[in-house]
């Protein structure tokens, strides 16, 4: 998940989460738009047509701002997965990180959270 609200330019941190999260068969992503009254909107879905992430990217546009909370929430009410990474639009995955953060999961079934 992605909350994104009024970025100076949301589509490099996109760009970026989706190099670490490609390698991975069963990847979906959710990019949550808030309503920022610029061209974010547009922005993000040009990227998303010009790299072809459309079948592993969902885009939802929220009608307002709900908070990274509600962002997230509204996100994950449009998949249904195993697990949910939250993202604020200028977090960085490191190299490797979605990796671990799954190994960790994996290897301590009990843990609801890593980071």
């Amino acid at each position: 998940m992605e909350v994104c609200r009024g970025s100076a330019n949301p589509v490099p941190g996109l760009w970026q989460k989706a190099q670490e999260i490609a390698p991975f068969d069963d990847r979906h992503a959710v990019v949550i738009e808030q309503n920022s009254g610029d061209d974010s909107v547009e922005r993000i879905q040009r990227a998303i047509d010009q790299h072809g992430w459309s079948g592993w990217i969902t885009f939802v546009r929220s009608p307002s701002n709900l908070g990274f909370a509600g962002g997230n929430n509204l996100g994950m009410r449009t998949i249904e997965a195993r697990g949910y990474m939250l993202f604020n639009s200028d977090a960085q995955a490191t190299p490797g990180c979605i990796g671990e953060m799954l190994d960790a999961l994996d290897a301590h079934p009990k843990v609801g959270a890593v980071g």
